[in-house]
């Protein structure tokens, strides 16, 4: 994650050999030209980036229609082709006991069934199983 909650990590643009600049022009070619428009952005493993803006800097605001925003929040993996990411449990605070228990509710007997499973704040756990996918 380069930037979280509008902070730039230093230590995850070294990691990826990027300079603020190059950031930049990465982001102005997603049409995004201040970075206090970001709240998130995560290198993906292609190397491209994903932006996440604070709603206020969206094209049709809340704001605009005299509604309250919701908070925003990106996804977290925590399970990434039937294997466990661990740093993004711990991330939240979780542990592997509290991921099987919500897997069983949602009628999961076995990890290894799981393709993918990422979990949003206020949407809770979302899961793919490798037969709901196309191969």
């Amino acid at each position: 994650m380069l930037i979280k909650d509008g902070k730039v990590s230093i230590k995850a643009l070294e990691r990826a050999n990027l300079e603020l600049e190059q950031l930049r022009g990465m982001l102005r070619q997603k049409g995004i030209f201040a970075l206090r428009e970001v709240k998130y952005v995560i290198q993906e493993t292609s190397g491209e980036i994903s932006v996440m803006k604070y709603n206020r800097f969206n094209p049709v605001t809340y704001e605009g229609l005299n509604r309250e925003a919701q908070n925003e929040h990106v996804s977290v993996l925590l399970i990434d082709e039937g294997k466990i990411h661990e740093e993004s449990l711990k991330e939240l605070g979780n542990d592997e006991n509290w991921l099987y228990s919500i897997l069983r509710k949602e009628g999961v007997d076995d990890i290894k069934e799981v393709y993918y499973a990422e979990r949003t704040e206020p949407h809770g756990l979302f899961i793919k199983k490798y037969k709901q996918c196309i191969c």
